[in-house]
């Protein structure tokens, strides 16, 4: 009897050690997940950084074409009634304003992203 209760005092040890084992081992696991899936996450957010810093980089420049695009078209419309070729001048002007409107979507677009980016910044800190 005594053989038996040793016996049984030994099995449920060995099994609450082995359920212990158990449990570090899932917890090892979900740790390693967690430092993956935190790797995807940095990787991720320098992705959009870079994206974000390029959008701010074409956006700048796409600024200072958009002003000296709306100079040159001001100009052709003023000049269209004073020169001999009156009408290829307003044809120009309209070609002019539907690059401007072409720029101006590009622009808005780049904002966009820089916007997004900005959102996703102030929820990581």
């Amino acid at each position: 009897m005594k053989k038996l209760l040793v016996l049984g005092t030994l099995l449920v040890s060995a099994a609450a050690f082995a359920g212990a084992t158990d449990l570090l081992n899932e917890l090892k696991t979900l740790d390693a997940e967690y430092k993956s899936l935190s790797a995807q996450e940095d990787a991720r957010f320098n992705e959009e950084k870079a994206q974000a810093e390029a959008a701010q980089k074409a956006l700048t420049e796409n600024e200072k074409v958009y002003a000296e695009l709306t100079k040159r078209a001001q100009k052709l419309s003023a000049e269209a009634d004073t020169k001999f070729y009156k009408a290829q001048y307003e044809e120009l002007a309209k070609k002019y304003e539907k690059a401007l409107q072409q720029l101006s979507t590009d622009m808005e677009g780049q904002k966009a992203i820089i916007a997004d980016f900005q959102k996703i910044e102030s929820l990581r800190k």
